[in-house]
């Protein structure tokens, strides 16, 4: 997503745990134990993080809530959707429907975020914390997007030669289509 904003369109993507490259970096997302978005800090995995969908720092989500719509913690995804998500809408209309996408006003900009994050974002921030889409599982979907991006990680037999930085830039690619379309 972020590709698809101004300040961020010409930035290199990288992935890495390396404190000493984090600490250089101009945006973090999903590491760095940091949750701070003036900082570009967007990490998910804290105990006490627990932002959902509309939500802000003070307004913590009701546990007993957690699986009905919108009350799905967030996942990095959903925190990057959250504050550059508008920016992210207009910059795919612009592109895909150029001749009309002036014409789209604020309102309809928030009604097609609600309906993205509804029907794709909210997956994603649902299957990275775990939430299950049924109490009972009767079988496993396995063509969703994230398991769709789990197949680029790097087996733990793959040979040496297998670059996990290129792996990751392939399930880049197949979220970019994904968001695109």
């Amino acid at each position: 997503m972020l590709l698809y904003t101004s300040e961020y369109e010409n930035a290199i993507i990288m992935r890495t745990r390396n404190q000493e490259v984090l600490d250089q970096l101009d945006i973090i997302c999903d590491v760095g134990g940091i949750f701070d978005p003036s900082k570009n800090r967007f990490d998910h995995h804290q105990r006490s993080f627990n932002m959902a969908w509309h939500e802000d720092e003070n307004n913590p989500i009701d546990e007993t809530l957690a699986e009905q719509p919108f009350k799905i913690k967030l996942s990095s995804a959903g925190l990057v959707y959250k504050y550059f998500g508008k920016e992210v809408i207009k910059r795919i209309l612009g592109e895909v429907w150029s001749e009309i996408s002036a014409s789209f006003t604020e309102a309809d900009i928030d009604k097609i975020q609600q309906k993205l994050y509804k029907n794709f974002i909210q997956e994603i921030d649902a299957l990275d914390n775990g939430v299950k889409v049924a109490k009972e599982e009767r079988y496993w979907i396995n063509t969703a997007l994230g398991t769709r991006v789990s197949r680029y990680n790097k087996a733990w037999n793959a040979p040496d030669n297998v670059c996990q930085n290129q792996q990751f830039k392939k399930a880049m690619r197949v979220v970019e289509e994904e968001l695109y379309w």
